[in-house]
């Protein structure tokens, strides 16, 4: 009885988690563009599934569309704090090693973000565009050494570039 109690109970929460998140997922429809309204269902789903994937990327995305338009570090370092939390959970999960890219390149850190798609090619390697992602990123930073003359890194970036799109053959 009381495996029963508690399971009841556990999944009751995973309802109201599952509301409060569709409730966001209505206003975002809808056209609602007031940001509290929209984040105060998601932080509640999130405070009973912090680290279910599907909540943690929709507030990535909202955290980073409002970072791009105010240029406000808090609504970024939150976004990149959920993506790590939640890639400690589900250190597999793509589309969080995607926003995770995408943190990085957000701040062209791109060093990082070839760093991160060129490791995680051995644990996805159907995925096409984690190859384009990187031979892409390191073709960046090669054209970036280019104009600065710096040929070392130019050769680096470049040849690891190739090195990408060989394993992808």
């Amino acid at each position: 009885i009381v495996v029963s109690i508690v399971l009841f109970f556990n999944a009751l929460q995973l309802v109201n988690a599952n509301r409060s998140f569709n409730q966001t997922t209505a206003l975002l429809s809808s056209g609602n563009t007031d940001y509290n309204q929209i984040i105060a269902p998601l932080n509640e789903a999130l405070e009973q599934r912090p680290n279910q994937p599907e909540y943690v990327l929709q507030k990535v995305a909202i955290l980073f569309q409002v970072y791009s338009q105010t240029k406000d570090e808090q609504f970024y370092n939150e976004a990149v704090s959920l993506i790590d939390q939640a890639r400690a959970a589900e250190p597999f999960n793509y589309a969080l090693i995607e926003r995770k890219i995408q943190s990085y390149t957000i701040k062209n850190n791109l060093p990082e973000a070839l760093k991160l798609a060129s490791e995680q090619i051995n644990n996805f390697p159907w995925k096409v565009a984690l190859y384009d992602t990187a031979i892409g990123t390191a073709n960046q930073l090669g054209n970036q050494a280019f104009e600065k003359k710096d040929s070392t890194n130019q050769e680096l970036y470049w040849s690891q570039a190739l090195e990408i799109y060989a394993r992808f053959e």
